[in-house]
C-alpha cells in the first residue's frame, strides 16, 4: 500500500495566507471611498442666509449701543431721549465732538449723536425699509420682556369713502342756478395726509413706554476749519423713546 500523499495549498485549491490579505485589501473600499459615500451638508438657501444676517446685525446694533444708551438715559433721569445713529460709510455727518448742533428736531428733546462702526452697519443696509421695521419690532419686544409696558401702535383712521357720484341733472337757465347755489352748505376743510388737523400723540401713563424707529435725513450745523457755521445732511437711523412720568 502506497502511503498517502502531502496536499499542498496548489493542490487542493486553498489560497495562500498571503493570496487571502491581498485579496481582502482588493476588494475593501479605502477610507476616502466612505466618506465620499455620504451625503454633503446642504447650504443654506439665500434668503435663510439674508435672514440669519439681518437678524444677527439687528441683535448687535440693540446689544452693542441702543441699550448702554437707555442705561444712560436712565442715569440722567430724562424722560424723553432721541437717538441719532449715523450710518458708519456717511461722511457729511461727523462724529460727536459737542460743536455740531442738530437741526430739525424740538427743542426740547435730548439727542444723543452716535457713529456705528464696522461695514456691516453701512447705510445700504439700514436704508431697506424690512431692516428698520424688524429694528423697532425687536427692540419693542426686548422692552417688553424686561418688564416695561410699550404702547401700542395706533390704527390709523381708514380714508373716507367717496359718495358715488349722482347723474347729471338736466341743463338749468341762469336764474336758477344762482338761486340753489344760495342755499348750498359750506363744507369744512378736511385733513391733509401730512397730519394736518389730526389728534396729537395721547400722552402716556406713567411707566409706559413709546418707541418709534425710523430712516431719515439729519441736518448737523457745524462750525468748519475756517471758523465759519456750515450744515451738513446726511441718512440716519433714528430711535425715539419717550417714558411716562
Amino acid at each position: 500500500m502506497a502511503p498517502p500523499q502531502s496536499l499542498s495549498a496548489d493542490d487542493d485549491g486553498i489560497p495562500t495566507y498571503e493570496e487571502s490579505v491581498l485579496a481582502g485589501a482588493t476588494a475593501t473600499p479605502g477610507a476616502g471611498d466612505a466618506k465620499s459615500a455620504l451625503p454633503s451638508a446642504q447650504t443654506p438657501s439665500l434668503p435663510g442666509q439674508l435672514t440669519q444676517t439681518r437678524s444677527q446685525r439687528i441683535h448687535s446694533i440693540i446689544t452693542a449701543y441702543i441699550l448702554p444708551l437707555l442705561t444712560s438715559q436712565a442715569v440722567s433721569g430724562l424722560y424723553k431721549t432721541t437717538f441719532i445713529l449715523v450710518p458708519s460709510n456717511i461722511c457729511s455727518l461727523p462724529s460727536a465732538t459737542g460743536d455740531e448742533t442738530v437741526v430739525g428736531f424740538p427743542s426740547d428733546d435730548h439727542i444723543q449723536l452716535v457713529r456705528l462702526q464696522g461695514s456691516e452697519h453701512s447705510l445700504e443696509f439700514w436704508r431697506q425699509p424690512a431692516v428698520v421695521r424688524q429694528l423697532e419690532a425687536e427692540l419693542k419686544a426686548r422692552l417688553t420682556a424686561s418688564g416695561h409696558r410699550v404702547e401700542e401702535e395706533q390704527q390709523q383712521p381708514s380714508p373716507a369713502v367717496r359718495p358715488p357720484i349722482s347723474p347729471k341733472a338736466p341743463k338749468r337757465s341762469f336764474f336758477s342756478r344762482r338761486e340753489s347755489e344760495k342755499t348750498l352748505p359750506v363744507s369744512s376743510p378736511v385733513a391733509s395726509a401730512s397730519g394736518w388737523g389730526m389728534p396729537s400723540p395721547v400722552s402716556l401713563g406713567a411707566g409706559q413706554v413709546r418707541v418709534n424707529v425710523g430712516l431719515q435725513d439729519v441736518c448737523l450745523r457745524v462750525v468748519s476749519e475756517m471758523g465759519l457755521y456750515e450744515t451738513r445732511t446726511g441718512m440716519a437711523v433714528v430711535v425715539g423713546l419717550e417714558i411716562g412720568s
